[in-house]
């Protein structure tokens, strides 16, 4: 299992108005993601099949890519 040290939390990307999820997952694999710019990092249950590609996935996260989200976007 992963200690505290190694593992990141971080809000779900999903999109939704204040999501409450957290997603999980090892440092590396964070710093990997967001270096190569793989996609949005969302809890599983939280990918919209149909309209996104999982192009990565661990037990508390995946990554997808798909249509542009509006995350950050309007009355926040």
């Amino acid at each position: 299992s992963m200690t505290d040290a190694d593992s990141i939390e971080l809000e779900c990307e999903c999109g939704r108005a204040a999501c409450p999820e957290t997603a999980e997952l090892s440092r590396p694999a964070y710093e990997r993601i967001r270096n190569s710019r793989a996609g949005f990092i969302v809890v599983p249950e939280h990918v919209r099949l149909g309209t996104e590609r999982v192009t990565e996935a661990g037990d508390r996260y995946a990554v997808v890519q798909g249509k542009a989200r509006r995350a950050g976007i309007g009355g926040q």
